[in-house]
């Protein structure tokens, strides 16, 4: 996630603190879960993504 301080722009390398800048700025659960997957699935396979969607709309 690309966050804006001071006009400078930085990315959040931690996933856990890049989805609590978020939430603070009020981002929609359903963009805070697809974020969360862009930051997270870059080692993951298909199966593994497909899991996730499904236990997050499970719930």
């Amino acid at each position: 996630m690309v966050n804006s301080l001071n006009g400078k722009f930085r990315m959040i390398n931690n996933a856990r603190r890049a989805l609590k800048v978020r939430k603070e700025q009020g981002v929609w659960e359903m963009d805070l879960h697809i974020q969360e997957l862009i930051d997270n699935s870059f080692d993951m396979v298909k199966h593994e993504i497909v899991q996730i969607q499904l236990d997050h709309f499970d719930k």
